[in-house]
């Protein structure tokens, strides 16, 4: 279990928790909180779905969102949702390998932006355009309309708190003139290091012909979410040219269960875990193993 984080008396949305409770269930222990709505019912809540928006009331909410139009929906503007979702996941998911740099340091999402129609028509309204990027005016205060912008790939690079630099091919550049020169996502050229990947690998990845490296998405329960990160910690680390076949061939293990592992819903076992960190030749503490 997770380090224990009090939250009696704070307000989810609509909800206020009250107590808290550790239950046992399918998939081991899960935090519970028992919170008052202000309608005035109560309901036990769990703390993932509470602590990351996914909760905001007992349920008095959701008329209103049958009789709501929908805005602009995540079909008809793909990059936004995706701007959207990892603005979430850095900050409200703690298995995120940037949540030390957000949610870590107590930044988080208003509440008016955890429905993305909200968060669409508030960018497509204060000068959004491919190529910009979502900025904080202040970075050690929250994502809310008072507090962001947009600006270009460059100018939010300049104003990170630790601006890396990186030297390859006899060229030095910081890390978003790199994504720009080989036209790459600086999120994602991001996360690549962050997973420790080497830079010459990550600037020049090229995806299979099936995407290797889950997402972890903001709803996936702890579990799931450590799984996946495990995994993406695994498969990078891996010769871009095999099949996951082929790998779980070379390892000594069944591929079903490497596809287990990527989706979240198991991890290897101790013997798996010996021969996986012997193939990828990495220390025994590269792995998150904590229970």
């Amino acid at each position: 279990m997770p380090k224990f984080i009090d939250h009696t008396g704070e307000r989810f949305g609509n909800l206020v928790a009250l107590k808290h409770e550790i239950r046992l269930t399918k998939h081991g222990k899960v935090a519970f909180w028992f919170c008052r709505c202000d309608c005035g019912t109560e309901k036990w809540v769990s703390a993932n779905n509470l602590t990351r928006g996914n909760t905001v009331s007992c349920g008095c909410k959701q008329e209103d969102h049958l009789n709501h139009v929908p805005n602009p929906l995540k079909r008809d503007n793909p990059r936004l949702y995706s701007i959207w979702t990892g603005m979430k996941t850095r900050c409200l998911n703690p298995n995120s390998s940037r949540y030390s740099d957000y949610g870590g340091r107590g930044v988080t999402v208003c509440f008016e932006w955890m429905e993305f129609n909200n968060f669409c028509l508030w960018a497509i309204d204060n000068g959004y355009q491919d190529g910009l990027t979502l900025e904080r005016i202040d970075n050690d205060k929250s994502y809310c309309p008072e507090n962001c912008t947009w600006i270009s790939l460059e100018d939010q690079a300049k104003n990170k708190r630790n601006l890396r630099f990186y030297t390859y091919d006899g060229k030095t550049m910081h890390l978003a003139a790199w994504a720009r020169e080989y036209n790459l996502d600086y999120g994602i050229l991001y996360d690549r290091l962050a997973l420790g990947m080497p830079f010459e690998k990550a600037l020049t990845y090229k995806k299979t012909p099936y995407f290797r490296i889950p997402v972890i998405n903001p709803e996936d329960d702890e579990r799931v979410a450590k799984n996946k990160g495990n995994y993406q910690k695994f498969i990078v680390m891996c010769d871009d040219n095999l099949s996951e076949t082929k790998i779980a061939k070379e390892i000594g293990m069944a591929t079903s269960t490497l596809q287990k592992w990527k989706n979240g819903k198991c991890h290897p076992n101790e013997e798996h875990m010996k021969k996986i960190i012997e193939y990828i030749n990495v220390d025994s503490n590269y792995f998150d193993m904590e229970s």
